[in-house]
């Protein structure tokens, strides 16, 4: 899936790290989202392969690239969560990094002040998940030249966006769609 396989460094090798990937619309933006989920599984499973990724599917959608995954025993099927009843913020707790392209969750994250990666492939992607994000990734075929960097956010132990309160500023709860409004 394009990513170069360079000497690992053991540190990379040994990191645990829970990845909550926040799924999107796999229609927008020319099936963004699904070419990026399915590039950060490889990822993740080349540079962190004792971490875990856990997968917040669209309420009611069962995607097929899960499968392949789970076959190839990237994903596990116990770490892929599709109750329409859920919010995200419900699976915030088992995450060290929320991962995603374009999910108002995404926003929810910065708010609970867990660490996010924004995936894009060099589209203009929503602003405010763009530079707010711990991570932005304009580049999914570069993805591999973040894995020092995600190593650094996750030896932190609380993580605080210093935009936070400046972004949250207006909203007093829950910001899911009002941050669109900021």
């Amino acid at each position: 899936y394009g990513l170069n396989i360079i000497n690992k460094n053991k540190s990379l090798r040994k990191e645990k790290i829970n990845f909550l990937y926040i799924k999107s619309n796999r229609i927008i933006y020319n099936g963004l989202d699904l070419k990026c989920f399915e590039k950060f599984c490889y990822f993740v499973n080349t540079y962190f392969p004792y971490s875990n990724i856990l997968v917040k599917e669209r309420p009611g959608i069962g995607a097929p690239e899960n499968i392949n995954l789970v076959d190839q025993k990237i994903l596990k099927k116990q770490n892929i969560f599709i109750k329409a009843n859920k919010d995200p913020v419900y699976y915030f707790n088992k995450a060290d990094f929320v991962v995603g392209t374009t999910s108002i969750a995404l926003s929810q994250a910065i708010y609970h002040n867990i660490p996010t990666i924004i995936l894009d492939n060099k589209i203009m992607i929503n602003s405010t998940l763009k530079f707010y994000s711990s991570i932005y990734i304009n580049s999914i075929d570069r993805l591999e030249n973040y894995s020092k960097k995600i190593i650094k956010i996750n030896n932190i132990k609380k993580y605080n966006y210093k935009c936070k309160n400046f972004i949250f500023k207006k909203v007093k709860s829950e910001p899911s769609l009002k941050i669109t409004n900021i």
